[in-house]
């Protein structure tokens, strides 16, 4: 009997679709900047997407703390998906290579919005992220400028509103050009910035950026000194890394694209192989590709290996043996025919050559928005060629897709761009009319404990 979906597909999905330490809501843009300080107190961000709760919506007329405190995380060994914890963990929002130097742009994790900028200090690329919003009007900083302010080993936020300055490493107000916050004895302005207990009301609020492997990626919930902390101290680790990547001679071809969709439906998409047969049959080759990640199980079956580490981590692999299942099943059985790659084999046979040993077809997920596939000759061995996927949860029904073909071939990125959106095309109405369906049951599942609650 053919699988319908794969098990480690079938899985997550699950775990996806139900965990309550999942489920998170555009709320929490108002929340964060409207200062509210009722979800700080767990390291589980809200528990619904629909809530509209006073604890999670009410506002706060205290101007001192306009900017979120990050919380704390905890040093503990995780056991179980259930206590995953979505907050506490690093998030792709761009490739590096995308942003321009000096300018600031806007990136989006869970409806909240962030300026983004990349500056060259002593040769090398150097990153700064703050909540997207100037405290004195609240317009967007991603719509200022960037400058140095008269110190060409520094880089600043300027709101293009009024021109208040901002550290991008700290968040602090170091000028607004109206006023003379700070002089030293030859009258200069002094940009430094000074520790404080807390943020002023003039503060930013800076956050935890980092560029690995050529993708940008935001902590949410930490600052960067907190950041730095947390990975001193083993409680927070880097974000993931694809070994191939690092090996001598391969190459990476990125691509992006934004969705109308939901991040879980559009992993649980990427994670289920045996979609691509009947959805990307206009693919041909690459349609068949699909068929050596699925299970038919009977003679290859799904093996699914979870994995938690120090810090909270969760891993989850699927490993089959990357051989024509569907596509055999119709030649063999149904008398459809298919053009295989059975036919070399079955000379191979009656010539009484020896096949070789199948390799894995393997699909990991790094919770939460890495996926990689690709085939092996064992499990711990490199992919001659691997497929990456950094998804984004920019918000409640929006994400952003983020890949990238990792081999020895170098491929011009804008034949990728070309390629790959034609294919993605196939099944994303597909997965549009899936999504509205999965948010409408989600939220009325929310209505009913409610009512019941």
């Amino acid at each position: 009997t053919m699988h319908s979906l794969s098990a480690a597909a079938a899985h997550l999905a699950s775990l996806l679709l139900s965990s309550d330490a999942f489920v998170l809501q555009s709320a929490t843009h108002a929340a964060v900047t409207r200062g509210d300080k009722s979800w700080r107190t767990t390291n589980a961000w809200p528990r619904s997407r629909f809530a509209s709760s006073s604890s999670t919506m009410a506002a706060t007329n205290n101007d001192d703390d306009v900017a979120f405190a990050p919380p704390s995380s905890e040093k503990k060994k995780q056991k179980s998906f259930d206590t995953f914890d979505y907050s506490s963990h690093w998030y792709p929002v761009t490739w590096a290579r995308d942003v321009p130097i000096d300018e600031p742009i806007r990136v989006t994790l869970f409806d909240v919005d962030y300026v983004l900028a990349k500056t060259m200090i002593g040769g090398e690329e150097v990153f700064y992220a703050m909540i997207d919003s100037c405290p004195h009007k609240k317009v967007a900083l991603s719509e200022g400028r960037i400058t140095d302010c008269g110190d060409p080993d520094r880089k600043y936020f300027q709101c293009s509103y009024h021109g208040w300055t901002f550290d991008g490493g700290s968040g602090q107000c170091v000028e607004i050009p109206q006023t003379v916050i700070a002089k030293t004895d030859n009258n200069a302005i002094k940009r430094q910035p000074t520790k404080t207990a807390k943020n002023r009301r003039e503060d930013a609020t800076a956050v935890a950026v980092t560029a690995v492997q050529g993708m940008v990626w935001i902590h949410p919930s930490h600052t960067p000194l907190a950041a730095l902390q947390a990975t001193q101290d083993g409680t927070l680790q880097s974000p993931p890394r694809i070994p191939e990547i690092d090996l001598e001679g391969y190459k990476t071809t990125a691509a992006v694209r934004d969705f109308p969709i939901d991040w879980t439906v559009l992993m649980e998409n990427i994670m289920d192989p045996d979609h691509g047969l009947i959805a990307h049959a206009g693919s041909g080759a690459m349609a068949k590709g699909f068929d050596l990640y699925s299970a038919d199980g009977v003679q290859n079956t799904m093996q699914v290996d979870e994995d938690f580490t120090e810090g909270g981590a969760w891993k989850i692999t699927s490993s089959v043996n990357a051989v024509e299942k569907m596509i055999d099943y119709n030649t063999n059985v149904r008398s459809v025919a298919v053009p295989t790659s059975k036919d070399e084999k079955k000379e191979k046979t009656e010539k009484n050559e020896p096949l070789p040993p199948p390799k894995l077809a393997t699909n990991t997920f790094v919770a939460p928005s890495l996926i990689t596939i690709g085939r092996r000759t064992n499990s711990t061995s490199p992919s001659a060629f691997i497929t990456g996927f950094w998804i984004c949860p920019t918000g409640t029904g929006r994400v952003r897709f983020m890949s990238a073909a990792i081999g020895k071939l170098s491929i011009p990125r804008w034949m990728v761009h070309i390629n790959l959106n034609n294919f993605l095309d196939q099944d994303t109405f597909l997965l549009v009319g899936q999504h509205r369906a999965v948010l409408n049951r989600e939220a009325e599942g929310y209505l009913q404990k409610d009512e019941e609650g």
